[in-house]
C-alpha cells in the first residue's frame, strides 16, 4: 500500500530529524557578527529572549567574544552531533556551509538565504545541489528563502525578524494548532490572527523552497503530535501530490484536520507563485480534487484558513448539515437566506416539535422559524436566546448555529455572551457581533473567551466558513471506506507512451466498471457498419487518428 508507506516513512523522518530541528539541544549560529542590529545579532536575540538554555555555539569570520562566548572560524571546529545548525550565511556559501554541517554530522539546519529556486534556473541548480549534499548526508535542511519557525510547545523559536519572547501553549487548554506555511509572510499573518483570537498555536513553521524538509513531512509529524489537534497549512506547490495525499488519509485517521489554502487558479497567480517560490504548478483543478477525496479540508481565502482552522480546533468531529440562524435583527434573516442560497447551506424548516417548544418561550407576534428573528424581545428576556439557540441546535437536520447581534454593552451584552456560551460543543457554533470595527467590552470578550465561543465579525464571513464545514463534513461521510488498497483489475488494456485517445481510454475506464457510452475503434467502412448495427442507431462516428 503505497500511501501508508509515505505515512510510514514521513512518521519515521518526523521522529528524528524534525524533532531535533524543532526542538534541539544544542544550536550553532553559523555567520555569527558582533554587529548590533545584524541578523545573527537578531537570531541570538530570540533564543535568548526565550532562555535557551541548552549548548550554544557560535561560527564566525572573526574570533569575537560574544555574550560570553568566543567565535570559532570554521564549522569544523564545533563538537560532533549538534542538533541545529542556524545558518546566516549568503546564497554563495550555502553550500559549503551545508557540506561542512554533513562533516560535523550536525542533524538540521535552517537555512534563510535567497536567490536559488525563486531566481531562475541557475539559482535552481544550486538548489538542486544542495538538496543532495543534504540527503546524502541525513541533514535535515529547512529552506533556502525562509524566515524559521517557533515552537510554542518547548518555547523555542529560530527565526530571522525579531520577536518577542514566547508564551508557552498552556496543556490545561488542550491542544493547539499548527500553522505550516511555504511563504514567511503568511505563517505570520495565520499564527498572530489566530493568536489574536485567543487560540492556542503549537507550532508555526515556513518552508521557503524546500530544498530538503517539505510542508507535508510537518504536516505527518504534527499529526502524531500530542499537542497539536489540527493543523492549517498555505501552500502555493503541492511537489509531492502522493505524500499530500498520505496527510489526508492520516488526518482521517488520528482523527484531526488538516486545513490547505493552495491558491494558483489562474495563469498570473503561478507565474507569481513561480517568482515567490520557484514553485512549479500543474493542474491546480485536478489536485484539488484528489486532495479533497483524501480528506484535506480545502479553502479558498485566508479569511477561510483562520475561520475555518479555529472551528476545527473548537469542534473536533465536525457536523454535517444545515445552517440554524438566531439573531435580534430582522435583516439578518433576509440576508441569510439569500446568502446561504448563494453558497449552497441548506436553511432546514423548523419540525412540528420545535415549533411548539419556540412558542412556549417566544411571544406570540414571533413567528417560530428558522432564520429565527427573537427580535428586541430579547432585551428584556436576553434568556431568549440561549433557550431559542438550544432549540435549533437540537435539530436533526441543523448541522451548526449562526447567532448574529447588534453590538451591546453592559449587563445586556454579557447576558447575551452568557447565553451564546452555554451550550455543549457537539456542533459549531458562532457568535457575531456586528459593527466590525468596536472593539468588544472586556467583559463580554472574557466571557465568551472563558466560553471558548467561536466569535466573528461579519454574518456572512461566518455563514461562508459554516458552509465550508458543513460541506467538508458530508464529503467525508461520504469518503467512508479509506482503505489504501488498490482496486485489482485483471486484462487491463495496455497503456501508451503519451495522451491517449478517447477510444484506449474509454476501455480504461470500463475496465474498472466506470460507465462510458458504448462504442468501438473501425478501421474501414464495413467495420463502422457493423459497429453500429451491433450499437443500434442512432449513432456518432468520430476521427481519431490515435
Amino acid at each position: 500500500m503505497a500511501s501508508q508507506r509515505i505515512v510510514e516513512a514521513a512518521a519515521t523522518k518526523s521522529a528524528s530529524a524534525i524533532s531535533r530541528l524543532l526542538a534541539p539541544k544544542s544550536v550553532a549560529i553559523v555567520g555569527m557578527s558582533a554587529k548590533p542590529g545584524s541578523p545573527s545579532r537578531t537570531v541570538l536575540h530570540n533564543l535568548l529572549s526565550d532562555n535557551f538554555t541548552g549548548d550554544l555555539h557560535f561560527v564566525g569570520r572573526t574570533e569575537e567574544v560574544i555574550e560570553g562566548r568566543r567565535c570559532v572560524p570554521e564549522i569544523s571546529h564545533l563538537p560532533k552531533g549538534i542538533d541545529l545548525a542556524i545558518l546566516i550565511v549568503p546564497a554563495g556559501a550555502v553550500r559549503d556551509t551545508v557540506t561542512q554541517c554533513v562533516r560535523q554530522d550536525i542533524g538540521s539546519a535552517v537555512c534563510f538565504a535567497s536567490g536559488f529556486a525563486e531566481a531562475g534556473e541557475d539559482g535552481l541548480s544550486q538548489q538542486h545541489d544542495i538538496a543532495q549534499i543534504a540527503r546524502s548526508g541525513d541533514l535535515a535542511l529547512l529552506g533556502p528563502n525562509c524566515v524559521g519557525f517557533y515552537n510554542y510547545v518547548q518555547a523555542f523559536q529560530a527565526m530571522l525578524v525579531q520577536s518577542t519572547p514566547i508564551i508557552p501553549l498552556d496543556p490545561a487548554r488542550g491542544p493547539g494548532l499548527a500553522v505550516v506555511t511555504q511563504s514567511g509572510g503568511m505563517g505570520h499573518h495565520l499564527a498572530q490572527t489566530l493568536q489574536g483570537r485567543g487560540v492556542p498555536i503549537s507550532y508555526m513553521v515556513t518552508t521557503g523552497n524546500e530544498a530538503g524538509l517539505e510542508l507535508t513531512d510537518f504536516a505527518a509529524h504534527f499529526l502524531d503530535d500530542p499537542h497539536t489537534a489540527v493543523v492549517v497549512a498555505y501552500a502555493e506547490q503541492i511537489r509531492r501530490p502522493a505524500d499530500m495525499i498520505a496527510v489526508g488519509k492520516l488526518a482521517r485517521a488520528r482523527g484531526k484536520v488538516v486545513v490547505l489554502f493552495h491558491p494558483g487558479r489562474t495563469a498570473r497567480a503561478q507565474a507569481a507563485t513561480a517568482s515567490h517560490t520557484g514553485a512549479l504548478v500543474g493542474d491546480h483543478a485536478a489536485m484539488l480534487t484528489v486532495l479533497e477525496a483524501s480528506g484535506v479540508l480545502l479553502v479558498e481565502t485566508l479569511e477561510e484558513a483562520i475561520d475555518i482552522a479555529e472551528l476545527a480546533l473548537r469542534y473536533p468531529v465536525p457536523s454535517a448539515g444545515g445552517l440554524g440562524v438566531v439573531t435580534t435583527s430582522g435583516a439578518i434573516t433576509v440576508i441569510a437566506s439569500d446568502y446561504c442560497e448563494g453558497i449552497g447551506l441548506d436553511l432546514p424548516p423548523l419540525r412540528s416539535s420545535d415549533v411548539r417548544a419556540l412558542q412556549d418561550i417566544l411571544p406570540d407576534f414571533i413567528m417560530p422559524q428558522n432564520p429565527l428573528d427573537i427580535s428586541s424581545v430579547a432585551v428584556w428576556k436576553p434568556d431568549l436566546l440561549r433557550d431559542a439557540t438550544k432549540v435549533l441546535l437540537a435539530h436533526h437536520d441543523i448541522g451548526s448555529v449562526l447567532l448574529s447581534n447588534p453590538y451591546v454593552h453592559g449587563a445586556l451584552g454579557i447576558a447575551w455572551a452568557e447565553g451564546a456560551a452555554a451550550h455543549g460543543r457537539d456542533k459549531p457554533l458562532v457568535y457575531v457581533v456586528h459593527d466590525e470595527d468596536v472593539a468588544l467590552p472586556a467583559d463580554v470578550e472574557k466571557t465568551l473567551r472563558d466560553g471558548r465561543v467561536v466569535v466573528m465579525r461579519s454574518p456572512e464571513r461566518a455563514m461562508r466558513a459554516l458552509g465550508r464545514l458543513a460541506r467538508y463534513a458530508s464529503s467525508q461521510t461520504m469518503s467512508s471506506d479509506t482503505s489504501d488498497d488498490m482496486m485489482e483489475v485483471a486484462d487491463l488494456p495496455a497503456f501508451t507512451a503519451g495522451a491517449l485517445p478517447e477510444w484506449r481510454s474509454k476501455e480504461i475506464l470500463l475496465a474498472f466498471d466506470i460507465p462510458v457510452p458504448p462504442g468501438m475503434l473501425a478501421r474501414s467502412g464495413d467495420e463502422a457498419a457493423a459497429i453500429a448495427a451491433q450499437i443500434g442507431y442512432p449513432v456518432v462516428i468520430k476521427v481519431t487518428t490515435g
